[in-house]
């Protein structure tokens, strides 16, 4: 959403301080509503926003190391090339020195790489319905 399509303002001036755009409170009430009708906290909404993002990047597919590289420490599926022409998929991540380490031993075959998906997470009686 850009500053132009917020709803609120910062504002502060010597008598008010806040947030709010007083010459659209109707549009400011009605998007308060739609909000509140789908049931989820703030803190619900930005886990979702989050997880469509990793969605959004994993559903990119493998990202060749040539062009991108994960942020240190970050553990992902690498494809991994072997000496004797084999190629394997497996969990690693660049270390602090930027190098990449499989099963805690470091390697220069990595290929490519993709983020690791979410956790399987337990069904809740909202999602039942």
């Amino acid at each position: 959403m850009t500053e132009n399509e917020r709803m609120t303002h910062k504002r502060a001036s010597v008598i008010k301080t806040g947030y709010w755009s007083p010459n659209k409170k109707e549009e400011l009430v009605q998007r308060l509503a739609a909000y509140e009708d789908t049931g989820l906290e703030p803190q619900e909404i930005q886990a979702l926003v989050a997880a469509s993002r990793r969605s959004d990047d994993a559903a990119a597919g493998w990202i060749s190391v040539e062009d991108k590289l994960p942020p240190l420490g970050q553990m992902v599926i690498v494809c991994r090339e072997y000496d004797w022409g084999g190629v394997r998929v497996e969990q690693g991540c660049l270390d602090l020195n930027g190098l990449w380490r499989v099963y805690g031993t470091r390697t220069k075959k990595v290929t490519h790489w993709m983020p690791l998906p979410q956790p399987p997470r337990e069904v809740s009686s909202r999602d039942q319905g």
